[in-house]
């Protein structure tokens, strides 16, 4: 006899032992020697043991006859549906006001005892706060005068979720949809505190209009209340979609309701119920014990299914044989801690999936971290894909010229050779690496493994070798690596100025000015990468790709701008960079919103406040996306003194950046600090301390260094300076100079006079008077060699510094 099958009748003889029977030693003896039976007769008989006060009791045979007494300001009219404790009722207002049709819920009068009562009245309080579209208006509660507990909340006239998919035959995609928004008015539940706890399709209904709506939450509870949970609470749950811990009447949790909303959506994929037989009293033992293993979707779709979701069986089955199911298996979890810790993370693994991207729920197959890995890191692949792809289109073009002249069939010969060796190369070192480091490989250890295959396989290959540390010393520049890339970028440039190769060599001097720029943080090396791929690509001529020039000046003036406040070179190498793009077809308009940004901001600076705006406006409308035209837009405003637009535009860049870089901590972190700044220049300083205190962290660790962190440091100390916070305002304001200290920033920018201001500022406040008279005097020189824009800035440091020396005796 198989294991379970023994198990099972083991258990039911146990069951038919008489009351006073040694139980334990019966057990002993009727399983011998089988120790892991023993063990599973056990825990199914204590399940039952446990669950035998949590029983629902059965629904009464006959409807019950509708009460005649008034339920607040309305009178029942008809039966809408009933449970074993409670029956709900259409009904009408009847006090004359106006006509309104709602549901009542009627509890059993034997459940109005005091402690219920009292219970009930404070969650119908709590529960007539919640607003959510897809959850009905809480309109009354109270106790009839025969002793019903009532609850009245709007009517919704709808079909339950699984009978109004199966009826339209609707398609997976379709019923995921529908099912996102019930996700959402639980999410909405729990972050108000409440548990729904009794989760099924019948309580939740689709409207004509094809809306969800979320109805019982009579049996709800606030997350905040004690352990302890009455037996009549308990006994409201319907067992069929209870998790485990529910069955065992342990305390409720969100993950219960992650559980039961995976029952859910588990039937309206398959048509199934996950556990075998929901009518089987063992199979709700074996959850309650936590035995209970679910089906494999695709190995569970009824006869019916397929064409109540409008597919082909095969095609159904392959839908659920996936992601889809993955992701039911983590939501069906015996264990509460395995499962998706939050609806809205089981929401976002549904989100991923029907927009095609990678689950966190997946099995970590071999073949699924591979693509994951290629969509995770695909910066770094794209570099690499498009270097290769980049390769072979050169080859087809050199091939194409070897027809016209052998001095180019030789040169063809030479790219192909190069594309096919490097091609190989990094499928080899990606399938090698994602083999060997298994889930946890990283980019970084796998660019690191690669280092010595470089060193052994491509010596006596200068041109194969030099490309391949341009590769490898990009992908470094995009993981944060400075030194690591600079190693591998000198040393390819030196190969490719051996070889004469005048436009490779530019190349690789610009990705050395990005990383000196971006990651390093010396804008003096950056300048002179900068300088010198443009020396390189002019000598290059016609080789040189019209794309990298563009960018190169467009970085350039960038980092002449920022660096060193150089507007008018600046300025004269972006419209350079802006008539190339007019009349070469081969710079994509999409470079254009990046050269368009630092135009604006050279503009702004010298108080040309209208045209820098017209210049983000023209950036958002072609890419909405782009934070620094935001930005720019904020502080143009607050050049002007305008500061509450300043912080509307910072606002609108937060909600951008929060939505588009979900992923990306960093981006929405900066956009944070940026509202948190003007938010505080706005009058709302308290609220922006709050802002700065869960972005900086972030900021922190991405900007360990370098101007980026000397910019952030200094906002969030003018944020804490605003609220009155000056010690946290003056160590902030330090850090800043610090950091701008280290990145070799020089002191005319307007990020040092700021930081000096701020460290002047706060100081003041903290009446340290003489110290501040330094800072502020710094800072003002500085503020009055910046021109126009900054006057106004210029004469708040002024009265400060008039205050300080005045109090300071100077």
């Amino acid at each position: 006899m198989a294991p379970i099958a023994q198990a099972e009748e083991i258990f039911h003889e146990a069951l038919r032992l008489a009351k006073d029977a040694d139980r334990n030693a019966w057990l002993a003896q009727r399983c011998g020697d089988r120790a892991d039976l023993l063990e599973e007769v056990t825990a199914l008989l204590e399940a039952h043991d446990a669950m035998a006060a949590f029983t629902e009791p059965a629904a009464p045979r006959s409807a019950p006859t509708i009460p005649h007494d008034q339920f607040g300001a309305y009178r029942l009219v008809s039966l809408l549906g009933r449970g074993g404790m409670s029956a709900v009722y259409l009904a009408e207002r009847v006090d004359g006001r106006f006509d309104k049709q709602v549901a009542v819920k009627v509890m059993a009068a034997y459940l109005s005892g005091e402690e219920f009562l009292r219970k009930w009245s404070a969650e119908a309080q709590f529960l007539a706060s919640l607003q959510h579209p897809n959850i009905p208006t809480l309109l009354d509660s109270g106790v009839s005068s025969s002793g019903h507990p009532y609850l009245v909340v709007d009517y919704v006239k709808g079909e339950p979720l699984d009978q109004y998919c199966d009826q339209r035959k609707l398609g997976i995609e379709a019923r995921l949809r529908l099912f996102l928004q019930v996700c959402q008015a639980v999410e909405y539940a729990h972050r108000a505190l409440i548990l729904h706890r009794d989760l099924k399709p019948s309580n939740i209904l689709v409207t004509a209009d094809g809306v969800v709506k979320l109805l019982d939450f009579g049996t709800a509870s606030q997350m905040a209340e004690g352990s302890h949970v009455t037996v009549t609470r308990a006994r409201m749950l319907t067992p069929r979609y209870a998790s485990p811990e529910q069955l065992r009447g342990e305390r409720p949790g969100v993950t219960g309701d992650v559980f039961s909303l995976g029952v859910i959506l588990y039937e309206l994929l398959t048509g199934a119920w996950p556990f075998g037989d929901p009518n089987s009293v063992l199979s709700e033992l074996r959850r309650a014990t936590g035995n209970a293993t679910p089906t494999a979707p695709s190995s569970a779709i009824t006869e019916e299914a397929p064409a109540q979701r409008s597919l082909a069986p095969n095609r159904l089955k392959s839908l659920l044989a996936g992601d889809l199911s993955a992701i039911l298996m983590k939501a069906l979890e015996n264990d509460p801690a395995a499962r998706y810790a939050t609806v809205a993370e089981f929401a976002a693994d549904i989100t991923r999936f029907l927009e095609g991207r990678p689950v966190e729920a997946h099995p970590q197959t071999l073949l699924y971290r591979t693509g994951k890995f290629l969509k995770r890191h695909w910066l770094v692949v794209a570099a690499a894909a498009v270097f290769v792809i980049g390769l072979s289109t050169a080859t087809l073009l050199a091939l194409h010229q070897a027809q016209v002249a052998r001095a180019e069939a030789r040169k063809a010969e030479a790219e192909a050779k190069k594309s096919e060796s490097v091609t190989n190369f990094l499928r080899s070192m990606l399938s090698s690496a994602i083999r060997s480091g298994g889930a946890d490989v990283t980019v970084l250890q796998m660019l690191n493994a690669s280092e010595p295959t470089i060193e052994q396989s491509w010596k006596g290959d200068a041109l194969a070798e030099a490309t391949l540390r341009v590769s490898l010393g990009t992908s470094y520049v995009t993981l944060s690596q400075p030194d690591r890339a600079k190693l591998q970028l000198e040393r390819a440039l030196t190969l490719f100025q051996s070889l004469g190769r005048s436009a490779d060599a530019a190349d690789t001097l610009y990705v050395l000015g990005v990383n000196a720029q971006g990651h390093v943080g010396s804008a003096t090396a950056a300048v002179d990468y900068y300088q010198r791929a443009l020396e390189l690509f002019q000598r290059a001529g016609k080789d040189a790709s019209p794309l990298r020039v563009f960018r190169t000046k467009a970085f350039l003036a960038g980092v002449l701008y920022s660096g060193f406040y150089r507007l008018d070179e600046a300025d004269a190498l972006l419209d350079q960079a802006l008539d190339m793009a007019t009349h070469d077809s081969r710079i994509p308009r999409s470079e254009l919103p990046f050269a368009w940004t630092h135009k604006g901001q050279i503009l702004m600076e010298q108080a040309r406040f209208d045209e820098a705006e017209a210049f983000f406006r023209q950036v958002i409308a072609t890419d909405v996306h782009v934070a620094d035209a935001w930005t720019g837009l904020a502080r143009s405003r607050f050049l002007r003194q305008d500061f509450r637009a300043a912080a509307d535009f910072a606002r609108q860049n937060r909600e951008v950046m929060v939505n588009y870089a979900k992923e990306h901590l960093a981006d929405s972190a900066e956009a944070e600090v940026e509202y948190a700044r003007y938010q505080a220049e706005s009058g709302h300083a308290a609220e922006a301390v709050s802002q700065i205190q869960a972005a900086l962290p972030s900021i922190k660790r991405v900007y360990i260094t370098g101007y980026q962190r000397g910019y952030y440091l200094q906002a969030a100390a003018r944020v804490f300076n605003k609220a009155a916070r000056f010690d946290e305002g003056a160590k902030l304001a330090r850090e800043a100079l610090l950091a701008l200290h280290e990145a070799e920033v020089p002191e005319r920018l307007p990020i040092a006079a700021a930081s000096n201001e701020d460290l002047g500022s706060a100081l003041f406040g903290l009446k340290r008077y003489r110290e501040a008279v330094p800072c502020l005097e710094q800072a003002l020189k500085v503020d009055r060699q910046l021109g126009p824009a900054y006057t106004h800035i210029a004469d708040g440091v002024q009265a400060v510094l008039d205050q300080a020396r005045k109090r300071s005796g100077r």
